[in-house]
């Protein structure tokens, strides 16, 4: 079919693109999945804490984000009418093996001068597809995304983005993105994940960095904040629609006492051990009315947790993730 065809039989949606939040919690579905027992190609995962996410944040993510198709491709009926500025763009980058939406792509946080250096050390480090398929393309093109910026290897700078139903890369995105990320780094820094900062400093002190940044204009919401969750995240930043969410959490001194449970065993079994300091840990630091269980048998295979998720509804921490010793 022909790309206005398409157009035609999509209805314009509205400019609502799916939230950062959302999309991290995609990819955290996707990132357990990844390390289920019937994927016999896992590689060993290294014991820590709970996966990290791209926006609803403890600490800000620098591993690349493998982007699976379906999350990628399912951008193309929005993106067929998106025209932003480049304020809206934020700093995530995707970028992709071939100059298509549906070929492999990884993306993170956009650092460096240019957005073809940035995907050349992507794709020469591995992250994009492993090993790398060849030689680096020297020639790129950049589209906007639903999340960010595309960026696509490609010689056909003037219909590629058309051609895949996205619009082109605004003129003055680099001038954008370099105030976006220290606006970013600034607030993140402002939210320890040592530290508890509750929903009235949390909001005064997310204004303070948007207004010092050029950022008046956007928006603050949060979740609401509860006894077993008074702390907050780093909010989730919307630069479409100029949101900054904040996010609350537990207490860092309850994250501690995990952290402490699983370094005292290694974070491997015997399972039973393993729980067992886990237990012992929160007692110690004051939460000793959680409950700790595991989402799965540990095994001589994956002997070992790569991580945990808190649930403050149930009080019960949950030991998730396969790994080798």
């Amino acid at each position: 079919m022909e790309l206005e065809h398409l157009r035609s039989l999509v209805p314009p949606p509205a400019e609502e693109r799916l939230a950062p939040a959302r999309l991290a919690d995609r990819k955290e579905i996707l990132m357990r999945e990844m390390v289920r027992p019937q994927a016999p190609q896992m590689p060993d995962v290294v014991a820590g804490s709970r996966p990290k996410r791209s926006r609803r944040r403890r600490n800000r993510i620098v591993a690349m984000i493998l982007v699976p198709a379906a999350l990628v491709g399912g951008a193309l009926a929005y993106s067929m009418t998106a025209n932003r500025s480049a304020d809206q763009l934020g700093d995530f980058v995707t970028c992709y093996q071939a100059p298509k939406l549906d070929a492999p792509a990884a993306g993170t946080s956009f650092t460096g001068q240019s957005l073809a250096a940035f995907c050349e050390t992507q794709w020469s480090s591995g992250s994009i597809t492993a090993p790398p398929p060849g030689p680096a393309p020297t020639r790129w093109v950049a589209c906007e995304g639903d999340q960010g910026v595309d960026v696509f290897p490609s010689e056909d700078e003037q219909s590629l983005c058309q051609r895949l139903g996205l619009q082109p890369v605004p003129p003055d995105y680099y001038e954008a993105v370099k105030r976006y990320s220290a606006m970013e780094s600034d607030l993140f820094a402002r939210f320890p994940d040592t530290g508890c900062i509750d929903a009235q400093d949390a909001t005064a002190t997310t204004r303070q960095v948007l207004e010092a940044h050029g950022y008046a204009g956007w928006r603050i919401q949060s979740d609401e904040f509860a006894d077993l969750t008074p702390c907050a995240l780093g909010p989730d930043l919307d630069p479409v629609n100029g949101v900054a969410t904040i996010r609350a959490r537990v207490r860092p001194e309850l994250l501690a006492g995990v952290r402490q449970g699983l370094d005292q065993a290694g974070s491997c079994g015997p399972q039973e051990l393993l729980l067992g300091d886990v237990r012992n840990a929160l007692e110690g630091a004051g939460f000793g009315d959680w409950t700790v269980t595991i989402d799965h048998e540990l095994t001589s295979k994956w002997p070992c947790v790569a991580g945990f998720n808190e649930d403050p509804d149930t009080k019960t921490i949950v030991l998730t993730g396969y790994s080798t010793a």
